[in-house]
C-alpha cells in the first residue's frame, strides 16, 4: 500500500505482513517507509528567474548515478527472467 501527501511531496510505503505458523501462533509485522522527494521530482527541466533551464529532479550527481545504476540492474534482472521463462517453454 502506498500513501501520498501532496502538500509536502511525501510518499509513504506501508507493508503489513501476517505469518501463521504451524504451531498455531500468529506473527504480525508492519513496516513504514517514508520517502521525500526534494525539489520538483516529476519535472526534469524547469526555468529559473532568468529563464535558464535547471535540473530539479536530482539533488546531486551521486543520486543521479545511483538511479542510473539501479535502473540498469532492474533491466538486467528483468531480461534474465524473460530469458528463463522462454527457456521453460
Amino acid at each position: 500500500m502506498s500513501l501520498y501527501n501532496p502538500n509536502v511531496q511525501l510518499f509513504t510505503f506501508v507493508t503489513l505482513q501476517t505469518e501463521f505458523h504451524s504451531t498455531g501462533s500468529i506473527h504480525f509485522q508492519s513496516r513504514f517507509e517514508p520517502i521525500h522527494f526534494y525539489g520538483n521530482s516529476f519535472s526534469f527541466l524547469s526555468t529559473t528567474e532568468d529563464n535558464s533551464p535547471s535540473l530539479l529532479a536530482f539533488t546531486s550527481l551521486l543520486q543521479l548515478i545511483s538511479i542510473i545504476i539501479y535502473l540498469i540492474l532492474i533491466l538486467y534482472f528483468i531480461w534474465n527472467e524473460i530469458q528463463s521463462i522462454l527457456e521453460l517453454k
